[in-house]
């Protein structure tokens, strides 16, 4: 059985380049996992919040959603790193992050 390994983990992450935060509530709602992706083109300013993806262990099946989260913090879980994410939820946010790299691109920006 897969059980994630809470340590010390960086303020920002970093997954392929790209700055993220994963938090992990133990299993106490159906959107086990949370994303938030923290580069400046996924906040939006007008409202103070980052762009995030929420989902249980099979995002493609079970529970997996995108949302906005205006503070992250100790009401999402646990911090843990990428390779602490089960396999399907590593292959959504690699998903996410090519489509907000093709964003980036396109729109002048830099990672």
């Amino acid at each position: 059985m897969w059980k994630p390994n809470y340590k010390k983990v960086p303020k920002i992450h970093r997954v392929y380049g790209y700055p993220i935060k994963i938090y992990d509530n133990g299993g106490r709602s159906m959107d086990r996992y949370t994303v938030i992706y923290m580069h400046k083109c996924n906040f939006d300013k007008r409202i103070g919040e980052w762009d995030a993806l929420c989902m249980s262990d099979n995002p493609y099946f079970g529970a997996g959603s995108h949302c906005s989260i205006a503070s992250p913090g100790v009401y999402l879980g646990k911090r843990i790193l990428y390779r602490d994410l089960p396999p399907r939820c590593k292959q959504a946010v690699r998903e996410d992050i090519r489509e907000y790299k093709k964003y980036i691109r396109k729109n002048g920006g830099k990672i």
